[in-house]
């Protein structure tokens, strides 16, 4: 029913935004990293994920597709719900998520509080085929050296969007060791 909300935020909570679109207050369940972001106030728009269950109708909402992409995903695995997969997200970035899947680093995925270390282990295996392809899709990925690949992850845990990252990553030296190749980005991004 619904796809996304554009509206004010009312009220920032821990886990959650109340967004007042058109009169009417939603209360959005998202990461603690887009609710810590946010003020009373600030105009934003969500991708939203209806969950409707016979006692509750909860909305989850991501600041992009690709973090809702990843959140579906998640809640497809056996023992995730969708507050394990926001824990997951608020602890993970979605290409941090990604690149601990693709190295089945499930000591990384158990960071988040409440996952242990056997639903880790089956995120990990579960989303090994669909996770890692599918993020590097939706970022739109091409044949990067694995020093591109660490600076666009860095790019994207500093706060940047995949494609931001990556047009600033265009003009740095794909020679240069990861740290000069976001110092570049970061000169790109600034000129912006």
């Amino acid at each position: 029913m619904f796809a996304t909300l554009n509206g004010r935020v009312d009220e920032a909570e821990e886990h959650a935004l109340v967004l007042e679109v058109g009169g009417i207050g939603f209360r959005v369940h998202t990461t603690d990293r887009t609710a810590r972001t946010q003020t009373v106030g600030d105009n934003i728009k969500l991708y939203i994920h209806e969950s409707i269950r016979e006692d509750a109708f909860d909305l989850y909402g991501f600041v992009t597709k690709e973090e809702k992409n990843v959140f579906l995903q998640l809640i497809s695995v056996s023992g995730v719900g969708p507050k394990a997969a926001l824990a997951i997200l608020s602890t993970l970035r979605p290409a941090e998520l990604s690149a601990a899947v693709a190295s089945s680093d499930a000591k990384r995925i158990a960071t988040a509080p409440g996952v242990g270390p056997k639903l880790a282990q089956r995120i990990a295996l579960e989303l090994k085929d669909k996770l890692a392809p599918a993020t590097a899709e939706a970022i739109g990925e091409t044949p990067l050296t694995a020093l591109g690949n660490e600076a666009l992850a860095a790019l994207m845990a500093l706060g940047f969007s995949a494609a931001e990252a990556r047009d600033a990553l265009a003009a740095a030296d794909p020679s240069a060791p990861t740290g000069e190749q976001v110092r570049q980005a970061l000169v790109q991004l600034n000129k912006r």
